[in-house]
């Protein structure tokens, strides 16, 4: 007779120092100053700063985890420290002089480029009106001059004129920063390419729009945090959950009435105007001119058409000036100094106390609560400043939009 096995015991509950359970343990005893004390203990301490230094050369090996690999762009993250939760990733971009072909990227949210050497060439799939096709712009973007992306319209980049370029960049994710650039280990250098496009992915205008007017994967993560399905949502708005589900992944086979699209967008709050406007410009471009009477701010002229919330601009500081107050930005909760060019000191408070930096070409430095008051350049210094804000305090633009070449 078979000796039947016996009936395995229960996993007995270890005690543990140092885990989740203790944590919660002494914040619920002790109330929360215990639990955070020890949460300081073990967190990287530019957590709770209100600077954060990276000099030339200290970025990260990253990728754009929200596009996969792309073996022709190279990218060194120069983020804020990722508890700070930034609202957008700063970059320095290392572009081949490869072009990448019949292959487009789109994404939601903002995207700026500042050229460091090089030239930097992009191309679209887009409808400049009459019918959609290949646009190229009319010069390459090089150093001295910005320009400002509408990144939902399909689009590719390359370093022009046959050489290598470099560029600083700025994306902003609408909804996560950590989902648009991230730190990857070696080995995921094999990933798939994700959401890469083909212009005959593009061929029809319901291809494009969904695409472009970024609607698809608005719906689906507003659906997503709800915690409903697509079937949740066609009962709730009388809508066949198959066509939701073509809407989602851009089908050109996904077709509703307007009626029941706008019902669908109202239930999931879905601004669909911002969208579409997003869609009927694709770039900004304004050179970098002398600085203003206030002696240090050189305006750029990037203000977009639709909702933006990062705002770029660049400062110039000689050293003849001697310390340079700043006037502060209140609104901005978090700050970036990208150190374009020379070298000097930035005064800032911290804690009560007047703090001195030194900065110099390639460095970044991110600011939060407290902004810098207090500026002296060593040699001439350029600094590209990025904030975030409700509040736009861009200039129109001057110069035209789209500035294409059909191609």
């Amino acid at each position: 007779m078979a000796k039947r096995s016996r009936k395995p015991e229960p996993h007995a509950v270890v005690h543990r120092r140092d885990t989740l359970s203790d944590l919660a343990s002494d914040a619920v005893r002790e109330g929360a100053a215990p639990a955070i004390a020890r949460l300081r203990a073990i967190t990287p301490p530019e957590t709770f700063e209100s600077f954060h230094v990276i000099r030339s050369g200290g970025g990260k090996a990253a990728k754009r985890t929200s596009l996969g690999v792309d073996p022709h762009i190279d990218y060194q993250e120069y983020s804020a420290p990722d508890l700070w939760r930034p609202p957008y990733a700063i970059v320095r971009v290392g572009f081949s002089a490869k072009e990448p072909g019949n292959r487009y990227m789109a994404h939601s949210g903002e995207e700026v480029l500042l050229p460091i050497s090089g030239a930097v060439q992009y191309q679209a799939w887009w409808s400049p009106g009459g019918k959609l096709q290949r646009v190229t712009l009319e010069k390459p973007i090089v150093p001295g001059a910005v320009v400002r992306w509408s990144p939902q319209v399909p689009h590719h980049t390359w370093a022009a004129n046959g050489s290598d370029a470099e560029a600083w960049m700025v994306l902003r994710d609408p909804h996560s920063a950590a989902s648009s650039v991230t730190i990857l280990p070696p080995w995921a250098a094999d990933l798939e390419a994700r959401r890469l496009l083909t212009s005959e992915q593009l061929d029809t205008p319901i291809e494009f729009a969904l695409r472009a007017w970024d609607v698809g994967p608005a719906l689906a993560r507003c659906r997503e945090d709800a915690g409903l399905s697509l079937r949740d949502i066609g009962y709730f708005c009388g809508v066949d959950p198959t066509q939701l589900s073509r809407i989602e992944s851009g089908s050109a086979a996904a077709n509703i009435s307007l009626e029941a699209f706008i019902r669908v967008a109202r239930f999931l709050r879905v601004g669909l105007v911002n969208l579409i406007e997003n869609a009927d410009w694709f770039c900004l471009t304004d050179k970098i001119g002398s600085v203003a009477k206030d002696g240090y701010v050189v305006p750029l002229r990037l203000r977009p058409p639709g909702d933006h919330r990062v705002h770029v601009r660049v400062l110039d500081f000689e050293p003849n000036q001697g310390e340079v107050d700043l006037r502060p930005i209140d609104d901005a909760p978090v700050m970036t100094w990208v150190i374009v060019a020379g070298s000097g000191l930035v005064s800032f408070r911290e804690r009560n106390q007047v703090r001195l930096e030194a900065v110099s070409e390639g460095g970044v430095v991110h600011f939060r609560r407290n902004a810098p008051t207090r500026v002296e350049a060593r040699s001439k210094l350029r600094v590209f400043e990025v904030t975030y804000s409700t509040l736009c305090r861009c200039a129109e633009p001057s110069v035209k939009r789209n500035p294409l070449a059909n191609g």
